[in-house]
């Protein structure tokens, strides 16, 4: 599903052809024999001049369905197009012009068609998921969207905005689930990227994905969201494993829940399983910077260091500035002991992300492996200027006191990012930077704090 075009009179519209993508492509995505690709890989097309033909080739499907979106006060008119790019022929295509109150009609409407046009078999509770209304007010929808709108910018603002947004549909409709998965979401994002802190963000995430849950338990993104709540801040590992495979069932094309359960996976120490979650997650996703962040870690806890650099310059070439493609190339590098190389990569990221502490902790690490004590001392002392000013990771001071073998300290800092909940914790188990603590006491004591080495739930 290609970004719907707005040909809206008001550019500032642009919200509901935004909005629209991103509920046909969950619409769709809940017909389990279709491969959907999810909405942040279709949207980087926005606005291309590539052909058809060319996109098709880059996320490797065969059948496209584009469209366009004109809305003029509660009227709408909808242009679909469903496009078998390997023959250029047009399989399906249909005008809409309705009331703005009949969108979801549209919407259940161009899901069976698009099944019915590739002889597709929907599933009773598939046709039910997809003809199920989210909420009876248009209004408290069209709230919704520009929620969804402001949430996609993946900032602080747009987080913030997209609460606000979530917040005024249920004073219109207390009884809209995705508005309150859509508030959790944010929350819990905003925690992830330290725009919060845990204590703030991480519970409040827990309370909205619960009450999404109560109102409509076959929400697979409220399951996803609290999933990540219950890893990353709770430690409540079997229970966040059960959310994750509960909204893989719901919903297989779910490409956010095959990351994150991916990630989950190589954090507990099952590497076969997860490379198998991150490849699905590749194929739904193959755009999307953090799940190719995501591989490159796993891979480079398996090893497979060529396939880690594969999805670095994956993320590269979707842009050069990422910090986290450095940082994942970095730990390759380390891994080969090509320190010169790891020391060049992540002082481009330190000047690129202004400082950062991620990146100037493992810089510290790659010095002190280097041999370069004095200039591993250097970041120690940088980083503790930094806390004065803001929030520095305990992780980050961790991880230089690990690569200058001062194991006693590292296990100290690690212990306080425990407590904090700090990000970047959760790996540790199989992360190769901290290999050379894996044998002590203290490491392991952290490891079994966080439940990486509790068992995994049995399927019933």
């Amino acid at each position: 599903m290609l970004p719907m075009a707005n040909i809206s009179p008001d550019p500032r519209d642009e919200y509901f052809a935004d909005g629209m993508t991103e509920e046909l492509i969950s619409t769709v995505s809940k017909i389990g024999e279709l491969r959907t690709i999810s909405r942040t890989s279709a949207m980087r097309y926005k606005g291309t001049k590539m052909s058809l033909r060319e996109i098709a080739g880059e996320l490797n499907v065969g059948v496209v369905l584009e469209g366009s979106v004109r809305k003029i006060g509660n009227s709408l008119r909808i242009n679909v197009e469903l496009v078998d790019v390997e023959r250029d022929e047009h399989v399906w295509s249909q005008s809409y012009n309705r009331e703005l109150a009949e969108v979801f009609a549209i919407q259940s409407d161009i899901a069976s068609k698009v099944a019915d046009a590739l002889q597709v078999h929907l599933l009773t509770r598939e046709r039910q998921s997809i003809e199920k209304k989210a909420t009876d007010n248009i209004e408290a929808y069209t709230l919704y969207l520009k929620g969804l709108h402001y949430r996609s910018a993946r900032s602080e603002e747009g987080y913030r905005r997209a609460i606000e947004y979530f917040d005024e549909a249920l004073k219109i409709d207390s009884r809209f689930a995705l508005a309150y998965e859509g508030i959790a979401e944010c929350y819990e994002r905003m925690g992830e990227d330290g725009v919060l802190s845990p204590r703030e963000s991480f519970p409040k995430a827990k309370e909205y994905a619960v009450k999404a849950i109560e109102i409509d338990e076959s929400l697979a993104e409220a399951h996803a969201t609290l999933g990540a709540v219950l890893e990353e801040y709770y430690f409540d590992q079997p229970g966040a494993e059960k959310e994750f495979k509960r909204a893989i069932a719901l919903n297989p094309n779910y490409g956010r829940v095959c990351h994150s359960y991916g990630a989950h996976l190589a954090c507990m120490g099952r590497l076969d399983e997860a490379i198998a979650e991150i490849d699905r997650a590749q194929e739904l996703n193959p755009l999307a910077l953090e799940v190719n962040d995501c591989a490159a870690v796993i891979f480079n806890c398996a090893n497979q260091f060529e396939k880690s650099v594969d999805a670095c310059e994956r993320m590269f070439r979707i842009d050069e500035n990422y910090l986290p493609a450095h940082q994942d190339l970095a730990e390759v590098y380390l891994e080969k002991l090509r320190f010169n190389d790891a020391i060049e990569v992540l002082r481009k990221a330190v000047t690129m992300s202004r400082g950062a502490a991620t990146a100037k902790g493992r810089l510290g690490f790659a010095y002190a492996r280097a041999g370069r004590e004095a200039e591993a001392r250097m970041m120690l002392h940088e980083l503790e200027l930094d806390s004065k000013e803001r929030y520095v990771s305990p992780v980050a001071f961790a991880v230089v006191h690990c690569g200058l073998g001062d194991k006693q300290r590292a296990i100290e800092w690690l212990e306080r990012a425990c407590e904090e909940r700090a990000g970047g914790l959760l790996s540790i188990k199989m992360r190769p930077l901290w290999a050379n603590l894996r044998s002590e006491p203290g490491f392991k004591q952290v490891v079994d704090k966080m439940g990486l080495n509790t068992i995994s739930p049995v399927d019933p």
